[in-house]
């Protein structure tokens, strides 16, 4: 068995790496709907309860369906369970408190992320992907914030958009060098010039580090958060358009 290392995803099968590291562990979960079906044979952990995270969601320009599972079996006997599936095909690592094992399936990488509970069993997520396929290609492209304001200088960590009905979503993080005020500065007075309502302004951190803005504008809203970051700043902006179902 090869492995990598990363944060959600790594890819290694054989010899053939294709390795990617997300910026974050999972997308940032938008809402738990009822269970959809992958469409194929993921294996499912033994004796645990499934729920969707969302129906279709794009991360880093790699197309994901997510699922969140939760079972009384310990983290240790979910890898052991995937492992005697997939036999010496998998690749495994790990990045504290999460532990990650997948295997590349033809076009896709089926991922598994998992934690214990505090006391008994565990948790976490499965996920497929395309980032097989865009590497085959050469089409896997970083983020780039397109279309969304920043100041000079700024960092995409990761630009997520998800899909569902009546809705579509955008969740990007974004890294720089000025301080939070300086920020929140700039987004507020950013979003009320292209006329957006600030429904929502406050500190949430002491000492102007931290701060929460929320503005609509018709049907569509948007939620940042604003905070210190290994010495620089983040921003988490989730934009929200809605269409005509609710």
């Amino acid at each position: 068995m090869a492995q990598s290392t990363g944060i959600l995803v790594n890819l290694t099968v054989r010899g053939n790496i294709v390795s990617s590291n997300f910026i974050k562990l999972i997308p940032i979960l938008i809402s738990i709907s009822p269970l959809i079906s992958y469409g194929s044979n993921f294996p499912e952990p033994p004796k645990s309860n499934i729920y969707s995270v969302t129906q279709s969601t794009t991360s880093l320009g790699i197309n994901l369906q997510i699922k969140k599972f939760e079972t009384n079996l310990s983290a240790a006997e979910i890898l052991k369970f995937y492992r005697d599936v997939w036999k010496d095909e998998y690749s495994e690592t790990e990045m504290p408190p999460w532990r990650m094992i997948g295997i590349r399936q033809s076009n896709e990488y089926w991922n598994v992320q998992i934690q214990d509970k505090i006391g008994t069993g565990s948790w976490g997520y499965l996920s497929k992907s395309d980032l097989p396929e865009l590497l085959d290609k050469k089409t896997f492209k970083l983020p780039s914030g397109k279309g969304f304001p920043m100041m000079s200088g700024s960092i995409v960590l990761d630009d997520q958009v998800s899909k569902d009905p009546g809705r579509d979503g955008r969740v990007l993080l974004i890294k720089n060098n000025f301080t939070p005020k300086t920020n929140h500065n700039y987004y507020r007075n950013y979003f009320t010039r292209k006329g957006w309502e600030i429904v929502m302004d406050q500190e949430v951190q002491a000492r102007e580090s931290g701060f929460a803005i929320y503005a609509r504008k018709g049907s569509n809203t948007i939620t940042l958060t604003i905070g210190k970051l290994d010495g620089s700043t983040s921003i988490v902006a989730n934009e929200v358009k809605r269409g005509l179902l609710r």
